[in-house]
């Protein structure tokens, strides 16, 4: 009988180990996760900044030779595409509205330039999912 109560003991020493572990386990693939994804955000947020600054410049270069330009189309850069879009103000200011879109994430500056191509001011919108699919 002493002979298998101790069989018993071990049983569930050994299944109460393995739960355990097996918490343990689970209580690192939790903070692993969240800090990859935490990882993930901040290199989407990166990425479309570094993608709008690029949209930015250039449909600003594109205004130095093509005064009346109305933007840049839709095109691939990078890990992304971006696009903009200009409107005239009064005064013969310009409003650049530079898009950049990097997977389902979608950023935007919105910026005052002047007739001489001087960036007055700018505004950066936060990135965003995407909420309609093309």
């Amino acid at each position: 009988m002493v002979r298998h109560r101790r069989r018993g003991t071990a049983l569930l020493l050994g299944v109460v180990s393995v739960f355990v572990v097996a918490l343990a386990a689970h209580v690192l693939y939790g903070a692993l996760l969240a800090d990859f994804q935490a990882y993930r955000s901040e290199e989407t947020q990166i990425v479309l900044r570094a993608l709008t600054d690029a949209s930015l410049a250039s449909t600003l270069a594109r205004l130095s030779q093509e005064p009346g330009s109305t933007g840049i189309p839709r095109q691939p850069l990078g890990r992304g595409y971006i696009e903009s879009h200009v409107r005239p103000l009064p005064g013969g200011l310009l409003e650049v509205t530079a898009s950049a879109e990097s997977g389902a994430a979608r950023a935007s500056v919105v910026a005052r330039v002047a007739p001489n191509l001087v960036v007055l001011s700018w505004e950066r919108s936060e990135p965003s999912e995407r909420t309609i699919s093309k």
